[in-house]
């Protein structure tokens, strides 16, 4: 029943309460990675970026692709919009928590992007090297699989 209204509140751009109701449905089934991936742009979206990189590790080290692989018109994904909303925001601070939240939100739509921002932190700590070292690796994989 959470995840149902969650989902709602998600399609409605209505962060807060969707951001209430999927902790509650993530609570209920802590490996359910579509909850997961609603909730990061959820605490992007409410100023929670700790915990928006504490969820987006969590996705990308057990499945990178279930983001990779997100398409925005299907899935009715913000993040293009998002995007493109906080990279024209005026006056626009590049602040550690704006450079993250651009990571993670371009993910979903551009591997590189991500890769860019989050090797623009100034001053990265262990979750955000964890962070550049897998998007680093599913790039070489990609161009790989590419090229075979």
């Amino acid at each position: 029943m959470n995840e149902m209204l969650g989902n709602q509140y998600f399609l409605s751009r209505n962060y807060p309460l969707a951001q209430t109701e999927l902790e509650r449905a993530l609570e209920q089934n802590p490996s359910n990675t579509s909850v997961k991936k609603k909730l990061v742009i959820c605490h992007i979206q409410t100023g929670s970026t700790e915990r928006a990189v504490d969820l987006f590790l969590e996705i990308i080290t057990h499945d990178i692709h279930s983001i990779i692989d997100t398409d925005p018109l299907f899935d009715n994904c913000p993040c293009p919009q998002l995007v493109y909303e906080m990279e024209n925001s005026l006056p626009s601070p590049n602040t550690k928590e704006k450079i993250l939240a651009l990571g993670m939100l371009w993910l979903f739509c551009d591997i590189r992007q991500s890769l860019k921002y989050f090797t623009s932190v100034v001053t990265p700590n262990k979750k955000i090297e964890k962070i550049v070292t897998q998007l680093q690796s599913t790039i070489q994989q990609l161009q790989t699989t590419r090229s075979e």
